[in-house]
């Protein structure tokens, strides 16, 4: 039989142990990612209460109500109503994560991000009171003017997925994306 031998770290292995734990948990960890489920092009629509092509008009940074977090209020001039109840002309107030209030700022990896005047497509779900995107910055695409034509595009960056996302294209013409919405949206 072989004798049985209990090893036990010596004082100064703890000791080092220990140090190197307290460094490491004061170091700052930063998010790179927001980690959510691929919503394709179908899914953001049957998702949303409203789809609406608008323009960003102003945006106003608020606490929440218990002061522990950062939201922004994003005021928009519809454009055209895709799907829900807005007209043309109406102003649609949403919300989105993080902002600036004061000294004080809060950003949200995957959060939509929005500039004023930029022109939009925007997916938009009920949470509570507010109106937020559907699948954080899944739920909005950026409208440009590309050799005379409006095109949507996704982007979907800070955000980290679980699933391989799936085959949608990143770039499509405003009116096919008007097509497509109009399409789910019958009978629902």
């Amino acid at each position: 039989m072989y004798p049985i031998v209990e090893r036990y770290p010596s004082e100064t292995s703890m000791r080092l142990r220990l140090i190197l734990l307290l460094v490491l948990a004061a170091l700052p960890i930063r998010a790179r990612a927001s980690v959510v489920v691929p919503l394709d092009f179908a899914a953001l629509t049957d998702g949303a209460e409203q789809v609406v092509h608008a323009r960003v008009e102003s945006q106003v940074a608020r606490w929440t109500t218990d002061h522990t977090a950062i939201y922004t209020e994003v005021t928009l001039r519809v454009l055209r109503p895709l799907k829900g109840g807005a007209t043309a002309g109406d102003v649609v107030v949403m919300r989105r994560e993080g902002g600036v209030v004061g000294n004080v700022g809060m950003r949200v990896s995957g959060a939509v991000r929005l500039s004023d005047g930029e022109e939009v497509v925007l997916f938009l779900e009920r949470r509570g009171a507010a109106l937020w995107t559907v699948g954080m910055a899944q739920g909005k695409l950026h409208v440009a003017l590309v050799d005379g034509q409006k095109v949507a595009l996704r982007s979907t960056a800070g955000l980290q997925f679980l699933r391989p996302e799936s085959a949608e294209p990143t770039v499509m013409s405003l009116d096919e994306v008007e097509a497509r919405v109009a399409a789910r949206a019958v009978g629902r």
